[in-house]
This record gives structure tokens, C-alpha cells and sequence, in this order.
């Protein structure tokens, strides 16, 4: 049955990158382009998959940026979640392998994200060196998954570094989100709701004042809390 479920969200990808792609081409790398991918994949996601998506605490990421976005991350549909609580430019970090997939790996780095090639340490690094720049100068919102793959256990998996010294190297805030967990609830024959938690930023002065381990476990501990309130809704 899952597999209905991904055809439908393949469209909705196909279709979306059909009626983004001007965009992307005529302002190349402008992180407003996310914005208008992800809004529209959204709305046919809905219809072409039968989804829907509750947002809580969406003004703590509009109120505050730039900011260094954090969430835990399960699946592919979880790139539809950002619609629901960006309202202004964000950007995305992604693996090297999303560079491989025809059409979306193109559409992605044109709407202004960057791929990292985790074996190539020195080089991630001046990307992400770049991409903060941008974030600061831009007031951008920089989403990342610091569990680093698709998890779809109970349990967060070990945060990594990278966001925390990102966020301490810019003093900027960070922001947890908790996306509740959706894998094991999609059917053919009932609507997928999935709930998303935008917890209170640990601000700036936080950032600062804690050390990266620490930054880690406040950090696991919100979102770890916040996707077992956000499954309660489901169970």
C-alpha cells in the first residue's frame, strides 16, 4: 500500500519541479525559490496524497532568524514539512546523493541549498563555511537534520556537530522542531496526518554560554520530548 503512497508524492514532486523550474531558472540559488517549491508540492501532496500536515508553534520560527533549524528526520515527505512554518527565505542542507536524483538534485541546489560530500571533510567545510555567511548577511533560516539519515525508530539517533558549532560560530539561535512519527501510519485507506512541533528558540546567549555537548543534549532532550507528545495525537 505504501507504495500508492509514493507514487503520489512522486507526481506531486514531478509536477511541482514542472511549475517551480521558471522560478529556479530565472533567479538561480535565491532561497525564496524553497518557498515557492515547497508551497506548491504541499498543495498537491494533499490531494495526490491524501495528507495532512498540524503545525504548532509556527511563529517561532517567523519571529526568529537567522536561526539554525534542527529537526528529527524519518522520510522523503519530510521535505513538505517546512511550508507549514517558514514564512520567509530558508535553505537546506542535503547529502551528495540528492545531486544524483534527475530533475529534483538540479532544482535543488537552484533554489539556493547545498549538497555536502561527507567524505571530502575540508571541502564540507568551506561549504558550510559559505552557507553561513549567507545566513547571517540574509537573515535566513538554515534547516538541518543532525541525525544525519532517515530515522524512523522511536529514539533519536546521536545528534551530530555540525548544526551546534554552525550556530555557536555565528552565535545565532537554534531552533528544535519534532516531526511527529508518520512511517509507520501510512495506508492507502486513511489519511496521513502528521504533526509538527516548533519548539521555543535556544537563543543566542544560550548558544553562546553552552558548550556543543550541551547544546546537543538540550537540544535531543526538546525534540525527543516533543515527538512523543506530537505521536500522543495519533495513538
Amino acid at each position: 500500500m505504501i507504495f500508492i503512497r509514493y507514487f503520489g508524492f512522486i507526481l506531486a514532486i514531478l509536477l511541482t519541479i514542472i511549475l517551480s523550474a521558471p522560478f529556479c531558472i530565472l533567479r538561480p540559488f535565491n532561497q525564496k525559490n524553497n518557498l515557492v517549491f515547497t508551497r506548491i508540492c504541499l498543495f498537491l501532496a494533499k490531494y495526490l496524497m491524501w495528507m495532512e500536515i498540524e503545525t504548532i508553534g509556527a511563529d517561532n520560527t517567523w519571529k526568529t532568524h537567522p536561526a539554525i533549524v534542527i529537526s528529527n528526520h524519518q522520510h522523503n515527505f519530510d521535505i513538505l514539512i517546512g511550508d507549514k512554518f517558514f514564512d520567509h527565505k530558508f535553505a537546506v542542507i542535503g547529502k551528495k546523493q540528492l545531486g544524483y536524483i534527475p530533475l529534483f538534485g538540479q532544482m535543488f541546489v537552484l533554489a539556493g541549498n547545498i549538497l555536502l560530500d561527507r567524505t571530502q571533510k575540508k571541502k564540507a567545510l568551506n561549504a558550510l563555511d559559505d552557507m553561513l555567511v549567507k545566513v547571517v548577511k540574509k537573515k535566513l533560516s538554515l534547516l538541518i537534520f543532525p541525525e544525519g539519515t532517515r530515522n524512523t525508530n522511536r529514539n533519536l539517533k546521536d545528534f551530530k556537530k555540525g548544526a551546534f558549532h554552525m550556530a555557536k560560530k555565528a552565535n545565532i539561535p537554534i531552533i528544535p522542531i519534532s516531526v511527529s512519527q508518520y512511517h509507520s501510519r501510512i495506508s492507502l485507506f486513511k489519511k496521513l496526518k502528521i504533526k509538527v512541533i516548533v519548539h521555543q528558540a535556544i537563543k543566542a546567549e544560550m548558544v553562546e554560554q553552552l558548550s556543543i555537548e550541551e547544546l546537543i543534549t538540550q537540544s535531543q532532550n526538546i525534540i525527543q520530548a516533543g515527538v512523543i507528545q506530537a505521536n500522543e495525537t495519533y495513538s
